[in-house]
């Protein structure tokens, strides 16, 4: 039997959205058991919406287009942050159910959340009490602002995060505004960086025997983006400025129309040398020698004239085409795929990047892998992204020994349960 990196992890997932889910993802596909903890009274929102149309609250539509008889486990995405996690449904505003919820702690080894500051505090669950509880414990804090400072009660989004780090002051194009790019990827940014920083404490762990608290402000692995500019402005007291597609030396750099309605490549040429390929590759060599173009500076004092030039050439190609030419001249060059043509993109076939999932509600599909290789002990989707409570009776029942009885009372007093409560999702 195959092994796998993260086996006899235990991990309580409280993340909801994206950032911190992603991590619990990643640690799941690496063969840790991660719950997902959601209550039928607030279920993460990424399910969609349940009342009174399931088919217009979910995010990013449902598969068909139309609600089965358990909507909240259709939406695209939850699959998309949730695979081989399992589930459990836990009211975390009563009693009961943070009791629960600590004799699980007693039982596992990292917990994630990513609420606002004070959040779990009033829940009676902060660092303090979670340390009492298990001295073994790594618990993770993953607010957009961090659990500390003047911002940390602020809500925040990964909108937010994307504009409060500059970014999008760095994007956009010249004389124009500020721009935010189609998908708020901070926030799997920040799940990368707390599945490092857990990993981290686990080793720590590993050696003297003692849990410790993370505290990872989603805001700020995302200045990362900018960390140049940044550094830039330190030094220099420069602001940077917007230049589109366009790069800071290099030219030229930039996303270019191909053949048919809305096909793009992408090209960057960074020395003579790559200059002097592209030129043979578009079959225009005397353009080496033009005095306009000759060395790099002369490219990028003269990249409307140079940008007018590739798109002749790019305009009447198909964009892979154009692609693998570029490449084979050792141009850097990349198509501008669609989602689709990601999805049947030739190069993760080969590496085995989509595995084949079915879902009791969505049926079969391809879900992307874990996005790396590890030679002893791959990782894999170890199950489809969980139902709504699913999980309830092996985690209450197996993990902490809670009779059937009980586990009955629970669901009828509606601390855990499989069918999410009118305004579950928030809206």
């Amino acid at each position: 039997m195959e092994k796998r990196a993260l086996e006899g992890l235990r991990v309580l997932d409280l993340g909801v959205i994206w950032a911190v889910p992603h991590c619990g993802m990643l640690l799941a596909n690496m063969g840790a058991e991660v719950i997902k903890i959601e209550a039928i009274q607030r279920m993460d929102a990424t399910r969609g919406s349940i009342a009174p149309d399931p088919s217009l609250g979910v995010l990013l539509g449902l598969p068909g287009g139309k609600p089965g008889k358990r909507p909240w486990n259709q939406s695209p995405y939850f699959h998309a942050t949730n695979t081989s996690k399992l589930s459990l449904t836990l009211d975390l505003s009563r009693p009961r159910g943070t009791e629960i919820f600590k004799d699980l702690a007693k039982k596992s080894d990292v917990v994630l959340e990513g609420f606002a500051g004070g959040v779990m505090e009033r829940m009676g669950l902060g660092y303090e009490v979670l340390k009492q509880v298990n001295p073994a414990l790594v618990v993770v804090s993953a607010p957009g602002f961090g659990a500390g400072g003047p911002w940390s009660r602020y809500r925040c989004w990964g909108t937010i995060v994307w504009h409060v780090s500059a970014m999008s002051m760095l994007s956009g194009y010249p004389g124009e505004g500020p721009m935010q790019a189609g998908n708020t990827f901070p926030d799997p940014t920040a799940g990368c960086h707390i599945a490092g920083c857990v990993m981290a404490a686990l080793l720590y762990r590993r050696r003297t025997g003692k849990g410790q608290f993370l505290d990872v402000a989603q805001v700020e692995p995302a200045i990362g983006f900018t960390g140049p500019y940044l550094m830039d402005y330190i030094m220099n007291g420069r602001e940077p400025l917007r230049q589109g597609n366009r790069h800071p030396c290099h030219a030229p750099h930039g996303c270019y129309p191909c053949r048919g309605d809305d096909n793009w490549i992408t090209i960057a040429v960074t020395s003579d040398e790559e200059w002097k390929a592209l030129c043979t590759a578009m079959e225009r060599p005397e353009l080496a020698a033009d005095e306009r173009f000759a060395d790099s500076l002369s490219r990028w004092k003269n990249q409307d004239e140079l940008d007018g030039i590739v798109m002749e050439w790019t305009v009447l190609r198909d964009n892979r085409e154009a692609m693998y030419t570029l490449q084979k001249a050792g141009v850097a060059a990349g198509a501008v795929l669609r989602v689709e043509q990601v999805h049947d993109n030739p190069q993760l076939k080969d590496r085995g990047f989509y595995e084949e999932v079915t879902h009791p509600d969505t049926g079969s599909h391809l879900y992307r892998n874990v996005g790396y290789r590890m030679s002893e002990t791959p990782g894999h989707i170890l199950r489809p992204p969980p139902p709504l409570g699913d999980h309830n009776e092996y985690v209450l029942g197996q993990i902490l020994g809670i009779c059937q009885e009980k586990i009955h009372a629970l669901e009828k007093d509606q601390i855990i349960g499989k069918v999410p409560l009118p305004g579950a999702d928030g809206n």
